[in-house]
């Protein structure tokens, strides 16, 4: 559905090819997609994430309470924000996701209801759960140096919402899905103004 495409288009293009006993509608679905990342890919050249990444971190620390972390998501607008150690080194990455998922399983299991469940992520008591009791621990990093076409992948499948750069193992900034998408909208227009 995301290629724009309903399932008997694509029926349809593998029957005039003579492929529909090669292929299936999901096969084509794919192969559509991936030349359309290998093409946005040629549009981005030879960028690198240096050029694109947010350098301005917010970041917390492990022991941080998800109410601080609450705080700083409204305040700053962000979508995720790195845990780090005292030397700036990745722990892992909250997005408003996990505290959202967190909140829920709260209602679920101890809260009558998800507005208290929200409202207990405020509160003093003890149980508040901690930044790296909410953070992702298991997502794909790169270099400053890394191409930003590689990351199309990544972060045009929906699994990952923001990819940390790292350098010497320590954070020095992250790129989010926004932040591909200027590049490409950067891209698509230096392009269109180079035809014209």
């Amino acid at each position: 559905m995301r290629l724009g495409l309903e399932p008997e288009e694509l029926a349809q293009i593998l029957a005039d090819y003579r492929q529909s006993a090669n292929l299936g509608i999901e096969d084509l679905a794919r192969l559509i997609a991936a030349a359309e990342q290998m093409a946005a890919g040629h549009a981005l050249g030879t960028l690198n994430c240096d050029a694109i990444m947010s350098r301005d971190l917010v970041t917390v620390r492990p022991d941080a309470r998800a109410a601080q972390v609450a705080d700083l998501f409204r305040k700053h607008g962000f979508t995720s924000i790195p845990v780090v150690d005292a030397q700036g080194g990745l722990l892992g990455v909250i997005f408003q996701l996990d505290l959202i998922r967190r909140a829920r399983r709260d209602a679920l299991w101890a809260q009558p209801g998800f507005g208290a469940a929200m409202t207990s992520l405020r509160s003093d008591k003890a149980a508040i759960p901690r930044a790296a009791e909410v953070m992702t621990i298991d997502l794909p990093t790169v270099a400053p140096s890394t191409p930003v076409a590689s990351l199309l992948p990544l972060l045009a499948d929906g699994g990952v919402e923001a990819i940390p750069v790292l350098d010497s193992g320590r954070i020095v900034g992250i790129v989010t899905r926004t932040d591909l998408l200027s590049a490409l909208a950067r891209s698509a227009a230096r392009g269109a103004g180079q035809r014209l």
